[in-house]
C-alpha cells in the first residue's frame, strides 16, 4: 500500500507549531536512518549465501533478532535487527513510510528525540515478538524496521490526529488517527489468525503491535498532554462544552447586549471540542467567559 499526506494547511497550523516547537537543529535524523539502513542492505547483498538450505547472508546472521542469540547474551540484536531487511520490497516500503511519517514527527520532536522514539519503538516491538518466539533459532528470526516505523506512525497519529492523508492504492482519503487505527486492527486480526491456525505468515505482526505500543509510551513520556489524566480531562472538557453548547442554543443564543455575534459561541465551542481549550485566542476566551457569566445569571 502506498500513501501520501495532504492538507498542508492543517499541517502548518500555528496551534501545532506552538505546541510542538522544535528545540534543536541539525542534520535530518530520518535521512540518516534511511542511509544507514540502505548501506546495511547493500552489505547484505555482498555477503549473501545459504545456511541449512535456507537463503541468508552474514549480516542477517549477526544482526537479526532471535531467541538463540539473546540466550547467548547477544543483546545488540534487540536494536540491530531493525537495520536489516529480507527483500527489496521490504526495505523500500519501510523506508518510504519512514520518509513520509518521519519528516512530520521529526519536525516537531527534533532529531535526538526522534531517534529515541525510533529506537524505543523498535526495542519494544522486538521484545513483543521475542516473548512469543523465545525458541527461535538463528535462521528464522525477525528483521526489518517495521516495528520502529509503526511507533513513528503512532506518534504522528497522536500529534496530528486530524491530518488528512490520501492513500494512492486505493485512492481513499482519511484522517491520520483513522489510518493508524485501521492498521492496528489489521495487525491484531492477522496475529489472532496466525495464533489460531498455528501458522506463520512471514510477517512479524507482534513486532508491529509492539512498535505501536512503544510509540504510544514514548509520546506519553515526552509530553504531558498525552498522559492519561490529561486525556481524561480533555474528554471531560469536550463533554462539558457540548452540554454548554446545547444549553446555550436552547436559551436562544447571546443576549441582546451585542457582546457576542450570532453563532460566535457555537463556533468557539466547536473549536474547543475539536482542538482543545489551548487552541483559543485571548479574544475567544474573553467571549466565552462573558457567555459563561450570562448562563450563570440565567
Amino acid at each position: 500500500m502506498i500513501w501520501e499526506y495532504s492538507d498542508p494547511m492543517s499541517y502548518n497550523r500555528s496551534y501545532f507549531q506552538d505546541r510542538w516547537r522544535r528545540q534543536e537543529t541539525g542534520p535530518s535524523m530520518v535521512t540518516l536512518l534511511i542511509w544507514i539502513t540502505v548501506v546495511f542492505y547493500l552489505f547484505q547483498g555482498l555477503t549473501s549465501g545459504s545456511l541449512g538450505g535456507m537463503p541468508t547472508d552474514r549480516v542477517s546472521l549477526y544482526l537479526s533478532l532471535n531467541g538463540e542469540g539473546i540466550r547467548n547474551w547477544e543483546l545488540w540484536r534487540l536494536w540491530s535487527y531493525m537495520f536489516v531487511h529480507g527483500s527489496m520490497s521490504h526495505i523500500f516500503f519501510n523506508m518510504f513510510g519512514l520518509y513520509v511519517f518521519g519528516r512530520m514527527v521529526e519536525e516537531r520532536l527534533g532529531p535526538s528525540h526522534f531517534l529515541n522514539l525510533y529506537m524505543m519503538s523498535g526495542l519494544i516491538g522486538g521484545l513483543s515478538w521475542l516473548v512469543f518466539n523465545w525458541q527461535s533459532g538463528v535462521v528464522g528470526g525477525v528483521v526489518g524496521a517495521s516495528g520502529a516505523l509503526f511507533g513513528v506512525m503512532m506518534a504522528a497519529a497522536m500529534m496530528f490526529p486530524n491530518e488528512r492523508i490520501m492513500l494512492l492504492i486505493p485512492p481513499v482519503p482519511m484522517r491520520m488517527k483513522t489510518f493508524v487505527m485501521i492498521y492496528a486492527g489489521v495487525e491484531v486480526v492477522s496475529q489472532l489468525w496466525i495464533s489460531t491456525n498455528h501458522r506463520g505468515g512471514g510477517i512479524a505482526h507482534l513486532a508491529h503491535l509492539g512498535g505501536l505500543l512503544g510509540g504510544f509510551l514514548y509520546m506519553r513520556r515526552f509530553d504531558e498532554s498525552f498522559q492519561i489524566h490529561t486525556i481524561l480531562g480533555r474528554s471531560w472538557g469536550r463533554l462539558r462544552s457540548r452540554v454548554a453548547q446545547a444549553r446555550f442554543r436552547k436559551t436562544g443564543g447571546p443576549d441582546e447586549d451585542g457582546s457576542a455575534p450570532p453563532g460566535e459561541i457555537d463556533r468557539i465551542l466547536d473549536k474547543i471540542g475539536k482542538d482543545g481549550l489551548g487552541s483559543l485566542t485571548a479574544e475567544e476566551r474573553r467571549t466565552l467567559e462573558k457567555a459563561r457569566e450570562r448562563l450563570r445569571r440565567r
